[in-house]
């Protein structure tokens, strides 16, 4: 009897279990499919159900959800806010009320709701996210299991937020790998493929991104696969129909006005009203048409009864820059004066956008208060975007220069201003390369990964998992990059008398579409600098393409150095080049001065008055040895039989008993791997890319004796770098420019990773003819000479030499960096 009612019992306590996980499981498989409809509904504006939860409304955008929201569904605090700040953005594009929940306590909400209004408080652009709340939305990325679609739904949100943020930085790689990432987790994911709506929308972010970068065209392949890969509908919609047109610019330019002009029939929003319009506004001033003020006037009126939203004052401002003599332009003042009513978040952003499209003569202040404006405009960047880079540095740099050069001379305190001037384009660019520096050493393996998909210019499957490794070591850069406010400051003054002290002429080159701007600096003179692009590039064009074929460049090197000689520089000039001129050896350019090449005025103002070196702490290192000359099998690089020649010449030369690391010893782990190594000097083959500066590499030996390969960003995994380099192989300064930010080469990365001096090619040299050079390089350097000194005489004396005169032999070397380095006596 006992044992009947324990079983009935046991049994009875068993179905309850199995009730409750039934129920539990049925809770939670509820709850998933309500974030699996969020996700497809957020992303997709067709209707939604007639009878849909309230549930579901909080997390839907506004304009999709706002049909099915009444006053009787926002029955608590935390709805009420949360539809509060959509509805404002929505209509605004600027929420004030977001500003005054931020600290707000919600007892009784779940937390859903509570991350959820969270997330919007982040996205919104009038709050700034202090540092800790930075570091929270990291770890709430890195802690999310993914485990179900209320995991993606917040992930997704949580990534958004992270890419607006990355790109408000430019870091437009950064910004990539976050879409790349969703994109990689919904096609790897088997639960997520289902998730169209959704794919949908992260290829339009995607392509949204790339299409705006200035350099599209190299992004060919990820637009059209971005396109290809967007379902039909989403094609057809109003944000699909905006973002094809974004692509037409680069694709499909005959499209471009017919997509524009089908979107415009599908918007209803103000926002959507405001893009199309402003979007056909761009179009028509670019066909010089006057229906530009009819498009950007409507962009305006869409946002009629939100004052203070910052999408008001663009096209204003682009109307102003684009046509400043219109009949409009009181009509674009008077809407731009609004903004004097507007929280000092709104008047520092349209006041920076007025300074960085409109040219100061359109700006109704004194030629005085023109130049203390433009440095205000310095520090207001700064202000803005605290330890942050916000543009394009060479854009900002060169709008900068541009507006100076207008004006500096007529002010009456010009020197003053410039000083000021100088100062804060310096440190500005200084940052820049700070910044820069610390995210490349941080992680090598970035670059690694960066190189195979040519820093995203080329489409992968999204199921690959490096895009997933990518995303989670840019977070971890980001989590660790607590020193990036801590960048050396370069003072005005100490460049001044560094100038002074060494009677020199500086000349810093700054190279944008149009023009290349620049500023000469002396003892006691200031001058602004301006040539056209196309004049400065074709004769550069000109000069390589004829050394290199070892023709005559004489007609486009005197144009070349007529150019330059108007500017009366002195003897000695410290050079920071741009553009082609970074490709150029300066000899043959500036050919009656003694140039001193550096990447940036930093390193030059940072360089020490003499470098000098231990005989005992210089290695020299041989691609070939006798052993690998000797080997007959077919090779795919050929040994160099004068290399090695030339470094048992320079051994003989040094008074310190040498050992040459050479054949297959030659390895990627025996290079930059010595702490006594103050100077190297590398007998080897490399290549250069002009198209991904990744691809940078010193050709080496792996421990089998076959080829391998030591890639630039390798240099960033090295503890410690020598003081000097001598790069005796192909193209070690060619590489991938952009307009003002300089050439990425394999010379510049050993610099900026703590290399003093570096001795580099500008072209693929002659293997006999530079086995020559170095050794009477070395044989005037033994003899007392700088490094730099010895170099110019050994170009010197081998052009006496008929058979290597011409440039292509000997001005392809050139030596960057601190000039003063010596032998130390034996």
């Amino acid at each position: 009897m006992w044992n009947t009612l324990r079983s009935i019992t046991i049994i009875i306590q068993s179905l309850f279990v199995i009730v409750v996980i039934v129920l539990i499981c049925s809770c939670e498989n509820n709850e998933d499919d309500k974030f699996r409809y969020i996700l497809e509904k957020s992303c997709n504006h067709e209707s939604l159900d007639d009878q849909i939860s309230t549930e579901v409304l909080p997390f839907l955008p506004y304009d999709i959800a706002r049909s099915h929201i009444h006053d009787e569904n926002v029955h608590s605090e935390i709805l009420q806010d949360i539809f509060r700040i959509k509805k404002e953005r929505y209509y605004n594009h600027f929420s004030p009320h977001a500003i005054a929940v931020k600290h707000k306590n919600y007892p009784d909400a779940n937390q859903d709701l509570i991350d959820y209004l969270q997330i919007l408080l982040w996205k919104g652009k009038e709050i700034e996210m202090t540092e800790d709340e930075y570091q929270q939305l990291i770890l709430k990325i890195k802690n999310n299991k993914l485990r179900n679609y209320r995991d993606l739904f917040f992930l997704y949100q949580y990534v958004e937020i992270l890419k607006n943020i990355r790109a408000d930085q430019n870091r437009l790689n950064s910004t990539f790998a976050s879409l790349h990432y969703l994109l990689h987790l919904i096609d790897s994911k088997p639960q997520f493929k289902q998730l169209h709506a959704f794919r949908d929308i992260v290829l339009d972010r995607l392509a949204t991104v790339t299409s705006r970068e200035h350099n599209e065209e190299e992004y060919r392949e990820v637009l059209e696969k971005c396109l290809s890969n967007m379902s039909d509908s989403y094609k057809s919609s109003f944000r699909g129909l905006l973002v094809r047109s974004y692509m037409a610019e680069s694709l499909d330019q005959d499209n471009f006005k017919s997509l524009l002009d089908s979107a415009q029939a599908m918007a209803h929003s103000p926002y959507e009203k405001h893009s199309i319009n402003f979007n056909l506004g761009y179009y028509h001033s670019v066909q010089n048409d006057s229906l530009v003020h009819f498009y950007l006037r409507e962009a305006i009126e869409a946002f009629d009864s939100a004052s203070c939203s910052i999408e008001r004052y663009y096209p204003a401002i682009y109307g102003l820059a684009s046509d400043p003599d219109s009949t409009y332009e009181k009509y674009y003042w008077s809407v731009i004066h609004e903004a004097n009513q507007c929280n000092n978040n709104v008047m520092d952003r349209i006041q920076f956008l007025l300074f960085n499209y409109l040219e100061p003569s359109m700006l109704d202040i004194t030629e005085k208060q023109q130049v203390d404006t433009i440095i205000a405009v310095t520090r207001l960047a700064e202000r803005l975007y605290p330890g942050k880079s916000t543009l394009h540095l060479q854009d900002y740099y060169i709008s900068i220069l541009t507006r100076l050069y207008e004006i500096v001379y007529k002010s009456n305190s010009k020197d003053r201003y410039v000083s000021e001037l100088i100062e804060e384009t310096l440190r500005f660019r200084s940052k820049e390369k700070f910044r820069k520096t610390i995210s490349d050493n941080s992680t090598p393996r970035i670059n690694e990964l960066l190189r195979k998909i040519n820093g995203f210019k080329k489409w992968v499957d999204p199921k690959d998992p490096l895009y997933e490794e990518l995303f989670h070591l840019y977070l971890e850069q980001e989590r660790q990059e607590v020193v990036r406010q801590n960048l050396d400051s370069i003072s005005i003054m100490a460049l001044r008398e560094k100038i002074i002290k060494y009677d020199l002429s500086l000349l810093n080159i700054i190279k944008s579409m149009d023009y290349y701007y620049g500023y000469i600096l002396e003892k006691d003179r200031f001058q602004i600098i301006k040539l056209p692009s196309k004049e400065i590039d074709s004769l550069g064009q000109g000069i390589l393409t004829k050394v290199k074929k070892d023709e005559n460049a004489k007609a486009y090197l005197q144009a070349l150095q007529a150019i330059f000689q108007d500017f009366g520089l002195k003897k000695e000039v410290v050079l920071i080049p741009d553009g082609y001129l970074s490709l150029l050896p300066p000899k043959i350019i500036f050919h009656n001065c003694n140039i001193s090449e550096y990447q940036n005025v930093s390193d030059y103002l940072h360089a020490q008055d003499s470098i000098n070196i231990e005989a005992e702490n210089i290695y020299i290192y041989s691609y070939s040895n006798e052993s690998t000359i000797a080997e007959r099998e077919r090779k795919e690089v050929p040994e160099l039989y004068f290399g090695l020649t030339e470094c048992k010449e320079i051994a003989d030369l040094l008074p310190a008993e040498q050992t040459i690391i050479s054949g297959h010893e030659f390895s990627a782990a025996q290079l930059f791997n010595l702490r006594q190594a103050d100077f190297i000097h590398l007998s080897t083959h490399a290549s250069s890319s002009t198209v991904n500066r990744l691809d940078n590499y010193i050709v080496c030996r792996d421990k089998d004796g076959q080829i391998d390969r030591f890639y630039g960003y390798d240099i960033c995994l090295r503890d410690y770098i020598p003081k000097v380099v001598v790069l005796s192989a192909c193209e070690t300064g060619v590489g991938k420019f952009d307009n003002g930010a300089g050439v990425e080469t394999l010379s510049r990365i050993l610099i900026d990773n703590g290399a003093q001096t570096v001795i580099n090619t500008r072209w693929k040299v002659n293997d006999k003819a530079t086995s020559i050079l170095m050794k009477e390089m070395y044989k005037n350097w033994v003899e007392g000479h700088s490094l730099k000194q010895s170099l110019d005489l050994a170009q010197e004396a081998i052009q006496l030499d008929s058979s290597y005169s011409h440039p292509y032999y000997w001005a392809g070397f050139v030596l960057e960096g601190n000039p003063e380095v010596y032998l130390s006596p034996n």
